[in-house]
């Protein structure tokens, strides 16, 4: 699947969630390509984890996407939304019908919903649909507002007021600014063609100078401002305060009462224990109301760090701030502010850019912000140096003189001493030097230059643990195998990162980790390794194991059955190493879940009397389970996903409808399986019987072969907009299967697993034994029609599409025409048939 890089933004890692929520089913999740920390940031406001990520989409050419989808704010929002209410007992909330209710319903029509939610008929349901047709499904969204009100009134009391403050039209939303000409009794709700163009969202822009256009208000601001500051107090909730004290602090920003928005965000914010991602979409307006008078600028780049979503809209405050720096202010003459003029163009610059650090040490060596230039230039190095390389290793083009450049000046700037912490740019040196290497470029030690940082460091720990880090990293991109020695030395600097809180570092080295154990064939720790690199990956409407998709695949698919064997023993033995206890803390998966994979594996595989022996150790309350383990899903012809039955059945095919079915345990079937062989061997005479009853039973369903306890409904779909995208063709793999060894093994190994599951291939195998053993004309011929619908429809599952079986013999209606066309079923199957009868006829 093509893609596409967009977008750099930052992050402060301690204030959100470890991941922001893009990953939704139609968005290709996020790489992390990060391994050098930010938390040694001199400036005050960006002292928290500075981040730079990468965002990868769709093809343009795929369906466009829902806008709550492509507005980055209205989507960070929603997730805010969809995690609160799941933490009040709400767990099967869609992402479309809260869109709707938050974006797209009027005040009156969620009053109503919500007042009648008792009594609502399909009918009246039907006419407010008809009344807002930008809903894309009233019926869904009337269920969640009475869901919401059963959990929380509370709940639809804000957004009843979220409603008013809109529909007040104190304000023209992002994008209306032309629009005060217009009608004043258009209806402006549901005239969303723009998404930015929505309540429950900062402005486009928080800076003064920049006030959109106004209507008149149908409702005193003051009186809303008095209403929510009330509504706000009887509330018991932080995250609903904050929200009620953003919606004041918007009120009053466009009434352009500035003060008031400043006084409300510490009257009503800075109480408020609570870090997440509406107090920095307040601070954004308390910023663009103080300008540039006192900490406005700091503000702004404080929000710039913590609100990814809010980044386009900052660097457009900051920029009309500069312009009216420009034109109405005396020239800067302290050290200080040129510093800090400097740092905003230099945050402000997407291109890679030395001349603002340059500027900065000229004036002021010892300046925080020169700290903040330098990491923030690394970070954009890590996006383009670091990342090009992981993803095209073989025709990586760095841009080895700018980083020479920055080497350099780094080394120089190390070297003079006289900057805050001369070790953190020595640091910055031996990392650009090792961007180098991945460059082919080996004159610049990095190494070297990483121990001295070290030797520097002193008694700043985290100076030290990153220049450790590094000399790690280094090894990992060197030639040579790791050995259980290096991988218990890097242990200290895992949990250091761990306990940091440096996740996106944590899941790149993990991944860089697992990407070298492959290459050693230690699948096992890999895959662990793998799981600790996507183990904080965050997908609305799933189950915690879903998030780890690309781990999954190297468990269920890259290892071979004797790699899974060797992670259950390794789950098992009597005592681990540090770095193995460590690892193996990220195993999603308990005893018996592994147990289950690795008999599924068996079965696929036709080693029946071994799957059946691995079954046999899982505990029994394990199936006792089973039935409590389906749930809903659209994956599934039936909707309903079990993750430890199926349904099949051995007496139905296409020519049968006994509608025998039964559900079953993975063990039942396979004890099943092995007593029909046995009963075969023994009773000669009816052995076609017990093979057809077999052949049925995979014929009818590909699920004896699924590992539901990993995918738990989410295969196909996994594999279509996950491994797809990180596989897409033999030619181009992505990170961190993308070495030459891992392309082809990668390749072999799934042309292995997409013959094994999902196809008819033993159905086949046991048609054709019936039919050898077959004693009767009529069954004969039946067998040997099931034996074409295999061929015809060799697979159940659209990942193996357009896999053909592999079969000598390619066309069985020849012998059935030639040797049984006296049988009934011969007549029946062409008075059936329309495509046997055109054989028949052409014949």
């Amino acid at each position: 699947m093509a893609r596409k890089i967009i977008g750099a933004t930052l992050m402060f890692m301690t204030m959100l969630s470890p991941v922001l929520a893009f990953a939704c089913s139609e968005i290709v999740p996020e790489k992390y390509l990060s391994f050098f920390s930010a938390q040694f940031i001199g400036y005050a406001r960006l002292r928290n984890d500075l981040r730079v990520q990468r965002y990868a989409q769709l093809d343009e050419r795929e369906t466009p996407k829902p806008y709550y989808l492509e507005n980055r704010s209205i989507y960070a929002n929603l997730n805010d939304w969809l995690d609160y209410l799941q933490a009040q007992g709400m767990t099967h909330i869609s992402l479309p019908a809260l869109a709707d209710v938050i974006y797209q319903l009027d005040g009156k029509t969620l009053a109503t919903l919500f007042e009648q939610r008792d009594t609502l008929d399909k009918a009246a349901i039907a006419r407010l649909a008809a009344q807002s047709p930008n809903v894309a499904s009233m019926r869904n969204a009337a269920a969640l507002i009475a869901e919401i009100a059963a959990h929380d009134r509370t709940l639809i009391e804000y957004l009843l007021f979220m409603k008013a403050c809109y529909e007040a039209e104190i304000i023209l939303l992002p994008g209306n600014d032309d629009e005060e000409d217009k009608d004043d009794d258009a209806p402006r709700l549901n005239d969303i063609d723009d998404p930015s163009r929505t309540w429950d969202e900062p402005p486009s822009q928080a800076v003064r100078v920049n006030i959109p256009a106004k209507r008149t208000p149908r409702v005193n601001p003051s009186a809303l401002i008095a209403q929510g500051v009330a509504a706000y107090q009887r509330c018991d909730s932080d995250w609903l305060k904050i929200r009620y004290a953003y919606l004041v602090m918007i009120v009053a920003r466009y009434a352009e009462q500035f003060e008031q928005v400043a006084a409300l965000y510490d009257e009503l914010v800075e109480p408020l224990d609570l870090r997440c991602r509406i107090r920095y979409w307040a601070l954004e307006q308390k910023a663009g109301a103080l300008g540039r008078e006192g900490d406005g600028v700091a503000l702004f780049l404080d929000v710039h760090a913590n609100a990814p979503e809010r980044r386009a809209s900052v660097r457009d405050s900051l920029s009309e701030l500069r312009l009216t720096m420009a034109e109405d202010e005396e020239p800067l003459t302290s050290p200080h502010d040129i510093a800090r003029m400097w740092m905003e163009q230099g945050l402000a610059i997407y291109r890679r850019h030395l001349e603002p650090a340059r500027r900065v040490y000229e004036f002021a060596p010892q300046s925080a912000f020169l700290e903040s230039l330098l990491i923030w230039a690394l970070l954009k190095c890590e996006e383009v140096e670091i990342a090009e390389f992981l993803e095209y290793p073989d025709h990586a083009t760095l841009d080895l003189e700018y980083l020479a450049e920055f080497r350099e000046f780094a080394l120089s700037v190390a070297n003079a001493g006289n900057v805050r912490r001369p070790a953190l740019w020595q640091l910055a040196a031996g990392y650009l030097a090792f961007m180098e290497s991945l460059g082919g470029q080996h004159d610049a030690d990095a190494d070297a230059l990483l121990k001295q940082a070290e030797r520097m460091a002193g008694n700043d720990l985290i100076i030290r643990h990153q220049a450790r880090l590094l000399q790690f990293v280094v090894r990992l991109y060197q030639p040579g195998r790791i050995n259980k020695r290096f991988l218990e030395a890097l242990t200290s600097e895992l949990q250091w990162l761990q306990d940091q809180g440096e996740i996106t570092i944590l899941q790149t080295v993990m991944t860089a980790l697992a990407q070298k154990l492959l290459l050693q064939d230690d699948v096992p720790f890999a895959i662990c390794c793998l799981y600790a690199a996507n183990d904080t990956m965050i997908w609305p409407d799933s189950d915690s194991l879903e998030k780890r998709a690309i781990a999954h695949f190297a468990l269920d698919m890259y290892a071979t059955e004797r790699d899974v064997e060797r992670l259950y023993q390794f789950m098992n033995q009597a005592s681990y190493s540090a770095f193995e206890r460590f690892a193996l803390s990220y195993l999603p998966l308990t005893r018996d879940e592994l147990l289950d994979v690795w008999g599924t594996r068996l079965l696929r595989q036709h080693q029946f009397e071994r799957a059946l022996n691995v079954f046999k150790q899982i505990s029994p309350t394990y199936w006792e389970e089973a039935e409590n383990s389906c749930r809903r899903s659209w994956e599934w012809s039936d909707n309903v996903v079990c993750i430890k039955t199926f349904r099949t059945s051995f007496f139905d095919n296409t020519y049968r409808a006994s509608k025998q079915f039964s559900r079953m345990t993975k063990l039942e079937f396979t004890q099943a399986i092995l007593e029909l062989e046995a009963q075969a061997r023994r009773d000669r005479a009816r052995a076609a019987d017990y093979y057809w009853q077999i052949a049925n039973a995979f014929y009818n369903t590909p699920y004896w072969g699924y590992a539901g306890t990993l995918w738990r409904g989410s295969l196909v779909h996994m594999f279509k907009y996950q491994y797809w995208s990180y596989a897409r063709s033999d030619e181009e793999r992505d990170y961190p299967f993308n070495a030459p060894i891992l392309k082809e093994a990668l390749k072999q190994r799934e042309r292995v697993f997409r013959n094994e599951y999902g196809t008819r291939a033993f159905a086949l195998e046991y048609y054709q034994k019936a039919l050898r053993a077959a004693n009767d004309d009529e069954f004969a011929a039946e067998t040997l029609a099931m034996s074409q619908k295999c061929l015809v429809v060799p697979t159940m599952t659209s990942i193996s599409q357009g896999h053909s079986l592999p079969v000598k013999t390619a066309n069985y209606f020849r012998p059935l025409r030639e040797r049984y066309a006296t049988t009934k079923f011969h007549q029946r199957l062409i008075e059936e048939c329309a495509t046997y009868r055109e054989y028949v006829r052409q014949r």
